[in-house]
């Protein structure tokens, strides 16, 4: 079956995004051990829904005029968890109807993209849109361009965590004409962009963001993202280490990290990295599954599979903890058992191309020529349409 093999052999020409494992060769069957993923190894690099930023309420209430109006409302700071019920909210609203036309807008609003805020990170997106619009309105009629732009981004950020990308990149571009040194219009921008795949424009996004505010933790990290997704593995380092100086404590910091060192072949130091993501954020699963690559990398075959299981344990639909889990198996000579892991990565994401090609390899192994000849014409399949 060396036919089999040449084929196999040309399936693949680069990872493709999303997927964790990029396999490329295999050796003829004649007795030869089967190869389930070469030495490089492809995981993606994730900005992840929760990256938007709401928060209009801390960036609020920084402001001077807003910290006078709130003190002559009888309120010397206003939280979340104080707002989170609407009628709170309009308890506080009520206490400036005596202010002056504007100073009661201000007020207004503020206590809005409170009660917005609260519901963003309760995660009831719809209801935070539903204030943030409101909130939006209200400061469409003051003179208050910052006020209005800090409505749009906020509005941009619910929107957005309802994967209405488009709607929300309108949103924030809007903000950014009402002002466009705003760091988290900026930040919000990128995030975006990210989430349509768009990598290429969302990158000088967070460069502005870090323009204005060098210390965002959150805009480093994602301009790592960007970077990483552009295959400018050098750069992306860069940035996740800014990222860990302001803020060393951030487990999903440390996994991008661990990608990164993982697309540069570096292992060991990529192994180290997920470790680290697991000290401060032991439920991670993403960084489960990077140390099973970075142990699998190393020849550490029943270490990497304990990795997987946890990796699973935490979220069991995880396709590429599937896949990291068959290609264990497969190392360790369990074929059979192999194949079952492919296929449950393939229940879960049936277009994952590298779980096909391996499952293809997989029951070549156990001598299914006619089933791994179709398992591995799907995978090229799935390549060659690749954007």
């Amino acid at each position: 079956m060396a036919w089999l093999t040449d084929k196999a052999r040309n399936l693949f020409s680069k990872g493709k995004r999303g997927e964790v494992i990029h396999s490329v060769e295999l050796r003829a069957s004649g007795g030869a051990k089967a190869i389930y993923h070469e030495k490089k190894l492809y995981m993606p690099l994730n900005s992840g829904h929760n990256a938007l930023l709401a928060g209009a309420l801390e960036q609020m209430q920084g402001d001077p005029e807003i910290r006078a109006i709130l003190k002559k409302a009888g309120v010397s700071q206003l939280t979340k968890k104080q707002l989170a019920e609407d009628g709170a909210a309009d308890s506080i609203r009520l206490r400036g109807q005596e202010f002056p036309e504007e100073e009661h807008r201000l007020l207004t609003v503020l206590v809005l993209l409170g009660n917005g805020d609260a519901k963003f990170h309760g995660g009831y997106f719809s209801s935070a849109e539903a204030a943030y619009r409101e909130a939006y309105k209200v400061a469409g009629s003051t003179r208050d361009k910052s006020l209005q732009a800090v409505c749009l981004v906020v509005l941009a950020a619910a929107i957005g965590m309802q994967d209405k990308y488009e709607q929300a990149l309108k949103q924030v571009e809007s903000a950014l004409r009402c002002k466009s040194d705003l760091a988290e219009a900026w930040y919000n921008k990128g995030v975006v962009l990210l989430m349509l795949a768009r990598h290429k424009e969302a990158q000088p996004c967070f460069d502005e963001a870090l323009r204005y505010k060098p210390n965002f933790t959150e805009a480093w990290y994602n301009k790592g993202v960007a970077l990483g997704n552009l295959n400018r593995h050098e750069e992306a380092l860069t940035c996740f280490d800014e990222a860990l100086d302001y803020n060393p404590h951030d487990g999903e910091v440390w996994l991008g990290k661990g990608v990164t060192l993982l697309m540069l072949d570096l292992h060991k130091e990529a192994f180290a990295s997920f470790e680290e993501a697991l000290r401060h954020k032991a439920g991670l699963a993403g960084a489960w599954l990077g140390k099973g690559l970075a142990l699998l990398m190393l020849d550490r075959y029943e270490e990497a599979l304990d990795g997987f299981e946890e990796a699973l344990r935490r979220e069991p639909e995880f396709a590429e903890a599937w896949l990291g889990k068959g290609l264990a198996k497969g190392d360790l000579g369990r074929h059979e058992e192999a194949a079952t892991c492919f296929d449950k990565a393939l229940d879960y994401k049936p277009d994952l191309a590298s779980a096909w090609h391996n499952r293809g390899v997989a029951l070549e192994r156990i001598g299914w020529w006619k089933q791994a000849l179709s398992a591995y014409e799907r995978a090229q399949t799935l390549e060659k349409g690749k954007p």
